[in-house]
């Protein structure tokens, strides 16, 4: 599940040979309300760009799947405009639920990249991170 990646995530996992034997499903959930309404839940007054958020998408595209493990990623895209300033430009949470257990990651990056520069740096990091965890 991405929110702020665009399907960069799911692009790297579809890019490696035999993906289609493993790659089940992946979802863009942009706005909050299409997350809340994923996760069917309520958090009117916490920001999606959460651990929480992205542990309960990750928990919820798990059940939903029937995959052996899901990814979840919310982020905050910049740079910061003038318009709609926020603390967490360029913040990233991931989340992993594999057998049961969620683990996450959090990543914090230049606030001052750019939207496309952040959703790169973002889908890298996650792509690393899931990997290394899916070793372990």
């Amino acid at each position: 599940v991405e929110t702020s990646t665009g399907g960069k995530i799911s692009e790297s996992f579809i890019n490696l040979p035999g993906a289609s034997n493993h790659f089940i499903d992946g979802r863009i959930l942009y706005s909050k309300e299409v997350q809340t309404k994923f996760i069917e839940k309520s958090f009117s007054k916490e920001s999606s760009v959460s651990k929480t958020m992205a542990m309960h998408l990750a928990e919820r595209m798990y059940k939903t799947s029937g995959a052996d493990w899901a990814l979840a990623e919310t982020g905050m895209l910049g740079p910061p405009s003038k318009d709609r300033r926020s603390e967490k430009s360029g913040q990233c949470y991931i989340a992993l639920a594999l057998n049961k257990k969620i683990q996450y990651k959090f990543f914090e990056f230049n606030p001052f990249l750019s939207r496309k520069e952040h959703q790169l740096i973002f889908a890298i990091e996650a792509f690393k991170w899931a990997i290394n965890v899916l070793q372990n």
